[in-house]
C-alpha cells in the first residue's frame, strides 16, 4: 500500500499548538503587512488577546479610521474580521450587520471580553456570575465551580480569593474528592454561592477618563494577612475632576501557603507581587 503524505494548511482548534500558531501568524502580519500603519501594528502586537482585538481611540473619527486600516491589512492576509462591538454606534454600523457581535447597540448577558461582561450602553465591565447550587458539595464540585472564574485583570479578585481560600480549607480538612465536606466548610461555600449574584451590582468603568499622552500617575498598594496577600494598582489622572481622577487598573492575590509564614514575610511577598504587577499595569493602562 502506497503511503500518502498530507499537509494541513489551516490551524485546527483544540490541538496544543493552535494558540501559538494563531498568535504567531498575527505577529507575522504585524511585521510584514502593516509597516505603513503604526496603529495596526500596535493593535496586533499589544492589543490582541488570542483572537480578540481590543483597541481604543480618543475620538470616533480615529476609531473609524483604525477600523478601516485594520480591516484592509487583515483582509490582505486572508483574515475577515467579524464580531465587531463598540460603545459607539457609528463604529458598529460601519460594518455589515452579519459581522457584528450583536444586532442591537447593547451586549447580551453572555457576551464576554476577557472573561468579563462588557456593557456597552454604560461602557463598564461587570461580573454576572451564577454558580449552580448542589445538594452535596464536595472538593471536586468546589474545584469545578471555582475554575469557571476568569478574571485576568483582577477586577473581582476579592471574590475569587474567597473561593480559593475555601478550596484551600478542603485540602486542610484531608477529605477525599467526593466526600461530603465538613459542616463549617459546606456552610461557608453555600453562603458564598448564594451571595454571588450580588456581583451584578458592581460596575467597573472601562474608560480611564483620559487621552493619549495625558499626565497621569500609577499608585500601587499591597497588604497581607494570615490568609494571603494582595497587590492593587490604581491610575490617577492629574487633570481630571476629583470624582473621576482615580480608577482601578487591576489587582493580584495569592493565598498564604499551608506552611505558616510570619506576617512580615507575607508582607514582603506582597511587595514582590506588586513590583511584578506594576509593569504589566503600565501596558494595560497605555
Amino acid at each position: 500500500m502506497e503511503l500518502v503524505e498530507y499537509e494541513l494548511n489551516t490551524v485546527t482548534y483544540g490541538v496544543n499548538c493552535a494558540p501559538f500558531l494563531a498568535l504567531r501568524v498575527l505577529q507575522e502580519v504585524a511585521d510584514v503587512d502593516c509597516r505603513g500603519s503604526a496603529r495596526v501594528c500596535d493593535a496586533l502586537r499589544h492589543q490582541t488577546y488570542v483572537d480578540d482585538i481590543c483597541y481604543s481611540a480618543d475620538t470616533v473619527d480615529d476609531a473609524l479610521s483604525i477600523q478601516v486600516e485594520l480591516t484592509a491589512v487583515l483582509n490582505s492576509a486572508g483574515f475577515e474580521l467579524r464580531k465587531w462591538a463598540s460603545n459607539t454606534v457609528a463604529v458598529v454600523h460601519a460594518v455589515p450587520e452579519e459581522f457584528r457581535v450583536i444586532k442591537s447597540t447593547t451586549f447580551a448577558g453572555d457576551t464576554k471580553v476577557l472573561g468579563l461582561s462588557w456593557h456597552t450602553g454604560g461602557d463598564y465591565f461587570g461580573c454576572e456570575a451564577h454558580l449552580d447550587s448542589a445538594p452535596v458539595f464536595t472538593k471536586r464540585v468546589i474545584l469545578s465551580l471555582t475554575a469557571r472564574f476568569f478574571d485576568p485583570l483582577g477586577l473581582f479578585a476579592p471574590t475569587l480569593f474567597l473561593a480559593k481560600h475555601i478550596m484551600q480549607r478542603t485540602w486542610q480538612s484531608n477529605c477525599t474528592w467526593d466526600q461530603r465536606l465538613p459542616t463549617e466548610i459546606h456552610s461557608d461555600w453555600s453562603r458564598f454561592v448564594n451571595e454571588l449574584p450580588a456581583l451584578a451590582s458592581v460596575h467597573v468603568p472601562r474608560y480611564f477618563n483620559t487621552t493619549a499622552r495625558a499626565p497621569c500617575s500609577l499608585y500601587g498598594v499591597y497588604n497581607a494577612s494570615q490568609r494571603g496577600y494582595a497587590a492593587v494598582v490604581f491610575l490617577r489622572i492629574n487633570d481630571a475632576p476629583p470624582a473621576t481622577s482615580v480608577l482601578l487598573i487591576g489587582s493580584k492575590t495569592k493565598l498564604a501557603p499551608l506552611k505558616p509564614l510570619s506576617i512580615p514575610r507575607l508582607e514582603l511577598n506582597a511587595a514582590v507581587l506588586l513590583s511584578r504587577w506594576i509593569p504589566r499595569s503600565c501596558s494595560a493602562s497605555s
